[in-house]
């Protein structure tokens, strides 16, 4: 019975990790997501100001020397910024932005809660195992239920931050660094 009860509590372990894993990964691609955006958004901000200050310079220019040449980059300067202020419109990327921001800190207290099951595991029965896997999940499922979509872009740098960057996690000596003296491994 003892041999059963530790294959199930492996089994059990295995699932919790894949869970955490998948959950881990959707939490990060969402910050990325989010980031995408920002930056999306910081680009279009300034070109908005740089457009705006060149077709406002060019309008003094047709006023002052009237030329014909000033007066075409103007309007090609006042169109693209229509065209841009159209599109930044349309999409709300600051709305967006909320959006993944507000997904990925639901998602952490939920990936803290796997941290501290995993860390929990070696002294807890499989039937408490089970009932923590299985609210887990449903805290998952719900959150889950309003994703915002997300971009093949952002998943890529998830991949990226996680497996090769190790962005979630900290080596010993950095923690320690981190860490009050009195906290510190030794």
């Amino acid at each position: 019975m003892e041999t059963n009860s530790q294959s199930y509590k492996n089994a059990l372990l295995t699932q919790v990790k894949d869970a955490y894993g998948r959950l881990l990964y959707t939490y990060t691609v969402h910050l990325k997501q989010a980031r995408i955006y920002q930056v999306r958004n910081s680009v279009i901000k300034w070109l908005q100001i740089i457009l705006s200050a060149l077709s406002t310079c060019g309008l003094i220019a047709i006023i002052i020397t009237n030329s014909r040449l000033v007066s075409i980059l103007s309007g090609i300067c006042t169109t693209i910024l229509l065209v841009i202020s159209t599109y930044s419109k349309d999409i709300n990327l600051d709305n967006q932005i909320n959006e993944h921001c507000t997904f990925a800190h639901r998602l952490w207290i939920i990936k803290e809660r796997y941290i501290t099951l995993l860390t929990d595991f070696p002294v807890m029965s499989p039937d408490q195992i089970s009932n923590a896997r299985n609210e887990l999940q449903l805290a998952t499922a719900k959150e889950y239920a309003e994703e915002p979509p997300t971009s093949k872009k952002s998943y890529k740098k998830a991949q990226k931050a996680l497996k090769k960057e190790e962005e979630q996690y900290f080596a010993i000596d950095e923690l320690n660094q981190i860490l009050p003296p009195h906290l510190r491994s030794k």
